[in-house]
Order: structure tokens, then sequence, then C-alpha cells
């Protein structure tokens, strides 16, 4: 094997390995209709030694400010250095896009790397407007690319936003008490 292909084969395995070594499942989330300031943390798993982090999140297909046509949940914060592994390491976070259903923020370590393994985010959440719906989730295959630590890639599962609708029982609930209340208001 020549020197050439050795080290592109080396390359490959390491690559392989990285991105083995962090993973990011965003998950199920359920968001409150009509309400703001609803935070959601993302987490890592894995440990592996990274020097920061490009997160991109996406809900749906970015919306209309976005070149989408979903209107969704809105994001109104993406915190990645206060209370995740970037804390105390960090060169301040770099906010290179915010659209209201589409951010890309990143940052790197100010000396060394941190263990992959812990918080990475706290995001936050507006639904009004929203009453009831499912909207992806996605910090891979965003219409600005992947989510990353520091150019190495994560192995990534996208998520499911949902808004749901009141349980029936809360509505069967509601409907005995206004029976309730009108039953004693006639007698």
């Amino acid at each position: 094997m020549t020197c050439r292909k050795l080290a592109w084969v080396a390359a490959m395995v390491w690559l392989c390995c990285a991105a083995r070594g962090q993973s990011i499942s965003v998950g199920a989330i359920s968001l409150l209709p009509n309400t703001p300031g609803q935070n959601v943390n993302l987490f890592v798993t894995g440990g592996a030694a990274v020097q920061g982090i490009n997160l991109i999140i996406q809900v749906a297909d970015g919306g209309p400010e976005a070149g989408g046509s979903i209107v969704g949940p809105q994001i109104t914060s993406v915190n990645i250095t206060s209370d995740t592994i970037f804390a105390g390491n960090n060169t301040g976070p770099a906010i290179s896009l915010s659209f209201v259903q589409l951010w890309a923020v990143g940052t790197s370590t100010a000396s060394g790397t941190v263990a992959a393994t812990g918080k990475i985010a706290t995001v936050t959440f507006d639904t009004t407007g929203i009453t009831v719906g499912a909207f992806d989730l996605l910090l891979k295959q965003t219409v600005n690319g992947d989510t990353d630590f520091a150019d190495v890639p994560a192995n990534i599962s996208n998520g499911l936003i949902t808004v749901p609708e009141p349980a029936a029982a809360t509505l069967a609930g509601v409907a005995w008490l206004i029976l309730l209340l009108r039953h004693r208001s006639a007698t």
C-alpha cells in the first residue's frame, strides 16, 4: 500500500472513530401551545475530546424567513456557553445565522479540548400562535448544513417537536365543570 493510500485510510478511520465519539439524539420534545420562553436542553454523549461546536438548529423546513413554507415554533435564543460542556472554556458564542426557525451558533475552546459528554445547549422556543402540530427539529440536514464539533462530524438523530392537543380527559373535565356550575346556578 502506498503512503498516500495509507494516509487516506488512516484519515477515514480517524473520522469514523471521531464520529462515533460523540452522539446527539434530539428525541421527542413536547411544547405548550401559545407559550413563549420554553427551554429545551440538548445533550451529547460519547466523551470524545472536542475543540468547539458549530450548532445548527432548524424547526421544520426553516420557515418562510429561511425559504421554507412551514410556520412552526420560533427559536428565540440558543445558549451554548453557560451551563454546558463549554462553560469556563470558550471564546464566546458567535451567532452566524439567526432566523425565526433556523439558528447557527458556534464557539471554540479557549485552550485545549472539552469532553463531549453533557449539555451542549439550551434552546428557547416560543409557540405563540401555535396551538397544535408536529414539527421536525433538525441538527443535521438543515438548509445550512449539519451540526459538528469544530469540523469533526457527530452522529446525530434529529428530533420532533409536538404541540399536543389538550387531552380529551381535560376537555371532558372542563365540560363536566361547566355543566355542574350551570346546574347549581339553575337551582
